[in-house]
């Protein structure tokens, strides 16, 4: 059994005369017998020095520790000779089925081969780097049997004009690029949203809008891991018709793509994407962009809005006198403010499209019973330092704007933007 990751390997006599130890560097941890059927145990692969070490496993290991194994880090403390181990492994799986063949070798349970476990290895075997990068440029090169190697960092398998996604890659928990851009894809599984370190996602060119408006199409974008690591996220040319409300929740999205689209409305909840500094909307349907954006402390430093009417049309403007809120309100208010991640299968699927249905008013609370809400026609660069648009266009575009409260109207926030 085999363990990517990087080690600091510390001699405990070094240590004693103030000597530091080596520098933690990419390595292969192998556990298995020594050829010919040997003693069980552990060689340390170093694939920046080049090094092979052996330690006995049996009668040799003095601590494991595991406090931060939740953190794919742990500590192996050997006899002789006298090393401690510091391991760091992005797959904690990985780590933990790692350590629980150690504590089955300590046990003395035959993990021989021929019972399914370990297998004899060569304590001189050359290691070389795990492949963390893969391109695969044609349909020949894909890897139908063999799989992905689970140390990849960065996929890319653009135009080979695939319509299903490939479900071994939900197990690539390495993985931070990923570039299924110019396919035909049209359903993405919801499982694509627990990768962990996914935080660049490229769909452009695929055909995302011929499920936009079906149950669950976007489930993946609210998974538990994804809105929480996504950095860039390109959408460009999928025909998509319309966003779900749920996309305010990738707090750290800083790149957004929607080219060649066929939206008329972005989710009124665009403003409280803090980190959102390059938002690209060309050649779309937008009728207005939403009130939610003017927010002086983040704005966005590129924004292009080209190639799309911007009518301002079959839009109601209202007026209304505020309300006390319900307590269904101010509980909605509180799930949504504090991001509190909720689905059908936690809260009813009525007040789940409630909440999904409420606007923003440009303090950045929710409200779903706005005091004011009407189209305002403003100058675009005070939401955006740097704005594109098209021939003989005017930098004055309409914007939905809503008021929550009396307070916000007597605080004139309508007048920083009209």
């Amino acid at each position: 059994m085999r363990l990517n990751c990087t080690v600091e390997r510390r001699d405990r006599q070094l240590a004693s005369l103030a000597i530091k130890g080596k520098r933690a560097g990419v390595s292969v941890l192998s556990i298995g017998q020594k050829s010919g059927g040997g003693d069980v145990v552990i060689v340390h692969h170093s694939v920046t020095t080049k090094e092979n070490t052996s330690y006995k496993v049996k009668g040799n290991i003095l601590k494991v520790f595991s406090k931060f194994l939740n953190e794919g880090k742990t500590t192996i403390s050997f006899a002789h000779p006298p090393h401690d181990l510091m391991v760091k492994a992005d797959d904690q799986i990985q780590l933990k089925s790692f350590l629980n063949s150690i504590r089955l070798v300590l046990q003395g349970k035959d993990l021989s081969k021929g019972s399914g476990g370990l297998s004899c290895i060569d304590s001189n075997v050359k290691i070389h780097r795990p492949k963390i990068k893969l391109v695969i440029a044609k349909m020949s090169e894909y890897p139908v049997l063999e799989g992905f190697p689970r140390t990849l960092l960065e996929l890319n398998i653009s135009g080979l004009k695939r319509t299903t996604f490939d479900s071994r890659i939900l197990k690539l928990n390495l993985l931070r690029v990923l570039d299924l851009s110019d396919n035909k894809i049209s359903i993405i599984p919801c499982g694509l949203g627990d990768l962990p370190n996914l935080s660049d996602l490229n769909l452009a060119n695929n055909e995302l809008g011929l499920t936009a408006r079906q149950p669950g199409a976007w489930d993946w974008l609210r998974g538990s891991k994804l809105p929480l690591c996504l950095h860039k996220l390109d959408l460009s040319s999928n025909d998509i018709p319309a966003l779900p409300s749920f996309l305010r929740d990738c707090t750290r999205l800083v790149t957004l793509k929607l080219n060649n689209n066929l939206l008329t409305v972005l989710p009124s909840g665009m403003g409280r994407m803090t980190s959102l500094r390059y938002l690209s909307v060309a050649s779309n349907q937008l009728r207005f962009l939403p009130g939610s954006m003017f927010k002086p402390l983040n704005r966005i430093e590129h924004l292009d809005v080209s190639d799309n009417p911007f009518s301002g049309d079959c839009i109601t403007t209202s007026t209304a006198t505020a309300k006390t809120p319900s307590l269904k309100e101010l509980a909605a208010r509180s799930v949504i403010s504090f991001r509190i991640q909720v689905n059908e299968s936690i809260i009813p699927l009525t007040v789940l499209r409630f909440m999904q249905g409420c606007d923003f008013c440009i303090c950045g609370s929710a409200c779903f019973n706005p005091a004011f809400s009407k189209i305002l026609y403003s100058d675009i660069r005070k939401v955006a330092c740097n704005v594109i648009l098209g021939p003989g266009e005017s930098m004055f575009k309409p914007f939905r704007v809503s008021l929550c409260v009396d307070r916000c109207i007597r605080n004139k926030f309508a007048e920083c933007i009209s």
